[in-house]
């Protein structure tokens, strides 16, 4: 390898501080991309925008998302039934707001309905009796009119992505309504 193929490294002034930027050799970009993918799971769109962000012409992109995905390095059901799980469980999301995350992230939507049906509906339905509870005694010191905490409690559960129905079912039990 000569010199001239070797990194070529660029500084670029942007706000105010300076910025590293490598371009790669088409060896090099495969096992940077395959530690990125390795390190957790992506979709397919953040790989090829990290791949693109290499320097590398769109050829050469596509050629390295075939590999990645023959490889199985890049599995789109597998980071779309992964991400609901996360979400789902650590942020407690619902399908709603997961179904959206999922799709500014560009993934299928035969994916995303498949990674959707992998949620336990018993696991889901707990999951949004525990927020309404915890909201519901959140707010039983500061508003005392019963139908102004239970809207705001649908508000609550709605913004997290949870659907309608199934809300409107689970707070109404909360406050005896059912």
């Amino acid at each position: 390898m000569q010199d001239t193929e070797k990194l070529t490294i660029f500084r670029i002034r942007k706000r105010q501080r300076i910025m590293d930027y490598k371009k790669y050799d088409i060896q090099e970009a495969k096992a940077a991309i395959m530690r990125y993918c390795a390190y957790q799971e992506r979709s397919q769109a953040e790989v090829k925008d990290k791949l693109e962000s290499m320097g590398l012409i769109p050829l050469v992109v596509d050629m390295i998302m075939v590999e990645l995905i023959e490889g199985n390095f890049v599995n789109e059901l597998r980071f779309a039934e992964e991400f609901a799980r996360g979400k789902f469980r650590q942020k407690g999301w619902g399908k709603i707001k997961i179904r959206e995350k999922l799709r500014q992230r560009k993934v299928s939507d035969q994916c995303i309905s498949l990674a959707l049906e992998s949620l336990d509906e018993d696991e889901y339905r707990q999951q949004m009796e525990r927020l309404a509870e915890w909201k519901m005694l959140q707010l039983s010191d500061k508003e005392k009119n019963p139908f102004v905490r239970k809207q705001k409690v649908i508000g609550f559960l709605f913004s997290r992505g949870f659907e309608y129905d199934l809300l409107r079912d689970v707070v109404d039990s909360l406050s005896g309504d059912r």
